[in-house]
């Protein structure tokens, strides 16, 4: 599986697997391409101590309508409470489209 990151000191895109350390060679943190869509969809930055939740559990779907972003805090804490709503709501969306 690979994704798009994004270099936060030199703004480079890559292609990156999971093994890739996501750091570029300057040493910085790559942005996961999760990030970067929620950033685009909500016209900000993603911000900090916050996370981008896969709400459908597809870690490689990245649509904005699949992507929450939340307090880590919260994401960690009771992730299945505070989600449950969103992931009902997709999950009935999506068996809504797929049709009969």
């Amino acid at each position: 599986m690979s994704a798009t990151l994004q270099c936060k000191a030199c703004g480079g895109l890559f292609e990156a697997t999971r093994s890739d350390t996501q750091r570029c060679k300057r040493g910085a943190f790559y942005r996961g391409e999760r990030v970067l869509v929620w950033e685009e969809t909500h016209g900000m930055e993603l911000p900090k101590s916050w996370v981008v939740h896969h709400l459908n559990g597809v870690k490689d779907d990245n649509r904005p309508e699949n992507l929450l972003g939340l307090p880590r805090h919260e994401h960690h804490s009771h992730p299945k409470e505070a989600l449950r709503p969103y992931e009902a709501r997709i999950k009935a969306l999506e068996e809504l489209l797929a049709g009969p």
